[in-house]
């Protein structure tokens, strides 16, 4: 809860540093190597056109290219503006962007969350490190913590819009690139250290450089991060949370309710990440590997009566190990070889779980697991026909095995036995009354254990061609991908761009593309049910699993680049997307009517003949001048969007059908600006955030479809600082949420414990050091 501020101590910040090393496990690592061109974001300027022409990428299209020949909308975040200011996660980098939404600590399954293109990031976002896909298929959407290099980046590359017409499923609103750096120097160090308030550690080391003679030099670069928290400063109003002890036992009382007040208690609320990796280059050839350790409360984005705060022992995380292989064959003027393979593992931690209360399935002690193997191979081709056209073509192949996401086990399950704990050796519990036997589980389910086998897989072709015209004023794209994947579905994803400059100063671009997402396990044996009428006879729910199709979304966007005078800048940019399929949560209770009684009970997902469509437009303004020695950097953006949902109740339910006000988490008016003063080696910022009212809620309720939103708007207000001490050494800080004001982050309606509000970090000071040798 609110806490007052408080630093570590020098003495655990000088262990923490000690054992880091010790602490990591085995490393692995990335992929792929799709680059891209897109548009510059760092303190100074967003697009600067300078900077942006002397970037060449390959992920937005597979063909190295500037920022400017792109029709979809790119973004460059620079990896010296994030260790400027002390980026920690990929969400702190997105927060002051224009155009997303983001949410921390966001939910303990996912982590923080974000909003791109009007889509739950997590999900719907195909993530890379060097162009590997990281995401697993155990669970539903990428969990994101301080695990990822975010700090040890180059740069990350985002495209927005649509793109699976060259990634496949799982890339709707987009694709994010974490891009590591490769070492060009004889040595390199880095490493920063940052304390946060409440009892907050952050650190951060690269070791790199080079080796050998001639042609054969081999660049190496070491990684490692550690992020602890003992006890995040979580902002919860006391009116949101209060409850009534008299509707808990006396048991329950003593777990969820502080004494005398009403309220749940909450106790210290852990957050942890680490991360070990490295990345070599000898020639073409490309290896990496990593491993990404994430944990954290289990109730973070619960109710607190749904999943408890009040153990700091009651945690859920995983473990990511990432493996990469890449070679780039020499260019010649007409052609390149790219080929790749990588593996990914993950594997929720031991003892995941959380306690509950009121949970709609299941309370009392209840734990999670999931695990997964993902393999993923890729062959392109790149033919340079000229200086006007080039064509790129290739085929790609994804092969998955795990046990699928899967909650409420009465046990842990062993990965080494392959068998449930059946003692009560494993509970670790701190508060000495869950450790009681007079403490039972209820439970809803019929069984205690139960863990299922699934294997998918995916295979493609694709090809793109890019041309320019001889003036330079007109560039174009065209794309197509053709899916075949285990559920039978062929998916072909086409895309379409043009870009014209009729001068330096302006540009104009069009986009038109598809995005899939296949049916994710995590929906197909997450499902709960039975009939009524054997529910009523006292039988329990049933796991069940379900036929669901894949997420189709068909996007337009458009935009404008004006370069008015050499201080100021303007860009608008629209888009628009239909969705089709989307997966929405259902909810089976019994009946309170006797004429319309209800069939079946439980709790699930479907995606029947629903329908989306969402658009919005957004304008955004960009100064930057210099005065002497002083240099200010002022950007504001607005957007506004416009949206419904369609959903069709199954069953052909009489009146069933709805159409929301709006699009789900996305607010109608939006707003950010940001504000930079930098004298020499010093840049004060400021950024802000609005948020307007929005759609919290939609799911199926028995036969009916019911939605909720919000009525409030919410405002938030940073200041980061960044002052150069010497050449090698440098000092980063921060005030965020200044004014300390509520915020309600992205629920996680997907998950059976949401809750529509989503409380976020109150108040949090930042300070730390940063070191680099050459």
């Amino acid at each position: 809860m609110n806490k007052t501020l408080q630093f570590p101590s020098v003495d655990r910040l000088m262990l923490l540093i000690a054992v880091l090393l010790l602490q990591l496990s085995a490393p692995v690592f990335a992929q792929e190597d799709d680059s891209i061109a897109l548009q510059l974001f760092n303190h100074q300027d967003l697009n600067t056109d300078v900077d942006r022409a002397s970037k060449t990428i390959v992920s937005a299209n597979r063909l190295a290219e500037t920022p400017d020949e792109m029709a979809q909308e790119v973004i460059i975040i620079d990896g010296n503006t994030i260790r400027k200011f002390g980026y920690s996660t990929l969400v702190d980098v997105l927060e002051s962007i224009p155009g997303f939404r983001t949410s921390q600590p966001g939910n303990a399954i996912e982590g923080e969350t974000f909003l791109m293109r009007g889509l739950y990031g997590n999900d719907h976002v195909k993530f890379l490190i060097n162009g590997v896909p990281i995401k697993p298929e155990a669970v539903k959407g990428m969990p994101i913590g301080g695990q990822l290099p975010i700090r040890h980046a180059e740069r990350i590359e985002i495209i927005l819009g649509p793109s699976s017409a060259l990634y496949g499923s799982e890339s709707m609103a987009g694709v994010i690139n974490i891009v590591l750096p490769e070492i060009d120097r004889p040595v390199f160090a880095w490493a920063d250290v940052n304390l946060l308030s409440p009892n907050t550690t952050d650190f951060n080391l690269t070791l790199g450089g080079k080796a050998g003679k001639a042609k054969n030099i081999v660049n190496y670069e070491i990684f490692a991060s550690s992020y602890r928290s003992t006890n995040v400063n979580l902002y919860i109003p006391d009116d949101s949370i209060r409850v009534q002890p008299g509707q808990l036992n006396s048991t329950q009382q003593q777990l969820f309710v502080s004494d005398g007040e009403g309220l749940p208690e909450i106790d210290d609320l852990k957050r942890e990440s680490r991360l070990l990796g490295t990345y070599l280059t000898y020639k073409g050839v490309e290896l990496s590997l990593m491993n990404m350790y994430r944990e954290e409360n289990s109730g973070f984005g619960s109710q607190p009566l749904q999943q408890g705060y009040f153990d700091p022992s009651l945690t859920y995380g995983e473990n990511i190990n990432s493996l990469g292989l890449r070679y780039n064959s020499p260019s010649t003027k007409r052609v390149q070889i790219r080929t790749s393979i990588s593996a990914l593992t993950y594997r929720t931690i031991t003892n995941a779980g959380y306690y509950g209360a009121a949970h709609l399935l299941s309370n009392g002690r209840n734990f999670i697991y999931a695990r997964s193997l993902d393999i993923n191979g890729d062959f392109q081709g790149i033919i340079r026909a000229n200086k006007y056209i080039n064509v790129m073509f290739g085929v790609s192949g994804d092969y998955s095995t795990s046990h699928p996401f899967t909650n409420f086990l009465r046990h842990p399950y062993k990965d080494r036995t392959l068998s449930f704990e059946l003692s009560d050796q494993f509970d670790t519990l701190q508060t000495a009354v869950l450790q009681s036997a007079a403490i039972q589980s209820i439970s809803m389910l019929d069984t205690a254990q139960f863990m299922t086998a699934f294997s998918k897989y995916d295979v493609s072709a694709f090809a793109h061609s890019s041309f320019k015209s001889k003036s330079g004023k007109w560039l174009g794209e065209a794309g197509l991908r053709v899916d075949f994947n285990n559920f039978g579905e062929i998916v072909p994803s086409p895309k379409l761009g043009v870009v014209y400059r009729p001068s330096s100063k302006f540009k104009l671009r069009a986009y038109y593309g598809k995005g899939y997402r296949a049916p994710k396990s995590y929906y197909i044996f997450n499902n709960y049910t039975e009939t009524a009428q054997n529910f009523g006879n006292g039988e329990k729910l049933k796991r069940n699993t379900i036929n669901i199709k894949s997420e189709q979304l068909q996007g337009i966007e458009a935009g404008a680049d004006w370069r008015v005078t050499n201080y100021w800048k303007v860009s608008l940019n629209y888009y628009a997307h239909y969705l089709q399929n989307r997966v929405l949560r259902q909810v089976f209770v019994p009946s309170q009517d006797s004429t319309n009684p209800q069939n079946q009970i439980g709790f699930g997902y479907f995606n029947g003949s629903s329908y989306s469509f969402l658009q919005s437009v957004m304008l955004v303004n960009t100064f930057s001048f210099k005065v002497g020695n002083v240099g200010l950097n002022f950007l504001v953006s607005y957007e506004y969007s416009k949206g419904k949902e369609h959903i069709d109740a199954p069953d052909d339910a009489p009146g069933g059908d709805v159409v929301s006000t709006g699009y789900r988490f996305v607010p109608v008016h939006a707003g950010k600006a940001n504000f930079d003063v930098t004298y020499r080696d010093f840049t004060a910022s400021l950024r802000g955030t609005m948020t307007g009212t929005f759609i919290t809620d939609i799911f199926r309720l028995n036969n009916g479809i019911q939605y909720s939103e919000s009525d409030i708007p919410f405002y938030n207000l940073d200041l980061l600082i960044s002052k150069q001490l010497f050449r090698q050494l440098s000092l980063f800080g921060g005030v965020y949420n200044i004014f300390n004001t509520v915020q309600s982050g992205i629920p996680n309606v997907d998950l059976s414990h949401t809750w529509t509000y989503n409380p976020q970090y109150g108040r949090v000071f930042k300070l730390g050091l940063s070191f680099k040798l050459n």
